[in-house]
């Protein structure tokens, strides 16, 4: 595991995500109503990652930004709910979508113990703070059957050894934790989880490669599956007696 230093205070961390924060991922802004129910439907693979675990119940995606998974899981018939620190971002997912969002961070949230089925965290744990509290106030909303699933860059992959400081998933200073698939893991554990699965994304540096030479894009798909890409989606449970 690696360690941004030294790392934003966590007073100045809410400033770090303001507009221009999202206006820099085009796949997190959206000036037309086109553009928007294109970022929405845009998000369904991320649907059916989770359906696969629950197909139904209470949502709570923390880290949520202008809410277009929220929109899409709530057309998947999920009861969402979102937190995010970003005040500009909450106030675009409730005028243009109009979710049941909250600001805040985890530790200033007051969700009830045992609120929620599904808890959902799309690349927001290498952002966190204090990720063993965090991690262990999350444990404590979650049902004692319910999932969480988080999705973070792998700094053990290929990809990573490849571009090396040019990677995408350094993120400075916004990444202030950096997880391997075996770090991530045991900070789940510690904080009182049973890992379910873990999957990874296959190699964007092997695919670029690779198109240079005359292959079918199948064989391109297949070679690069053999290598670890920027990603990782771990699926966890609260672990019985915790």
């Amino acid at each position: 595991m690696g360690q941004l230093d030294p790392r934003p205070k966590p007073a100045a961390l809410s400033g770090l995500y303001g507009e221009d924060y999202f206006s820099r991922h085009q796949t997190m802004t959206a000036d037309t109503d086109d553009q928007l129910a294109a970022r929405v439907a845009g998000q369904g693979y991320l649907v059916r990652f989770i359906r696969r675990y629950r197909r139904a119940g209470s949502l709570l995606d923390i880290g949520c930004a202008s809410g277009y998974f929220l929109a899409r899981a709530r057309e998947a018939g999920y009861e969402v709910c979102g937190l995010e620190i970003s005040e500009w971002a909450v106030k675009q997912g409730k005028e243009r979508l109009g979710l049941n969002t909250h600001q805040g961070t985890i530790g200033s949230a007051d969700f009830n113990p045992a609120s929620f089925d599904v808890i959902t965290m799309w690349h927001v744990v290498e952002h966190l703070d204090e990720p063993i509290s965090d991690l262990t106030t999350i444990r404590n909303w979650l049902k004692p059957d319910g999932v969480l699933v988080v999705a973070c860059p792998n700094a053990g992959s290929f990809d990573a050894k490849k571009y090396g400081v040019e990677w995408a998933g350094w993120r400075i200073p916004y990444h202030i934790w950096h997880f391997t698939p075996k770090s991530l893991g045991i900070l789940l554990t510690e904080c009182g989880y049973e890992v379910l699965h873990l999957k990874t994304t296959y190699s964007q540096w092997m695919k670029q490669r690779l198109r240079r030479l005359p292959v079918l894009t199948v064989v391109r798909n297949v070679v690069s599956s053999c290598f670890t890409g920027r990603d990782m989606w771990v699926v966890a449970r609260p672990a019985k007696g915790c």
